[in-house]
């Protein structure tokens, strides 16, 4: 029974940091278009900051994931 619960702990941790692979890219992705414009507006240029601050909180949630 407990060699079935860490089975799917572990599946569960994968599926999650799958899950947070794919956001940290979609975020990556729209900042990368957003810093494309030549002229952003303050409010354009508000969003990329916190894509940015949104991107990082995830790749340091993905680091502590990866050392556990």
């Amino acid at each position: 029974m407990e060699a079935t619960e860490n089975m799917q702990e572990t599946l569960n941790s994968g599926e999650e940091l799958a899950h947070l692979k794919k956001e940290h890219a979609v975020l990556d992705e729209k900042i990368l278009a957003l810093e494309e414009i030549r002229f952003p507006s303050p409010e354009e240029q508000q969003q990329i900051k916190r894509l940015k601050k949104e991107k990082l909180a995830i790749k340091t949630q993905l680091e502590t994931m990866e050392k556990s």
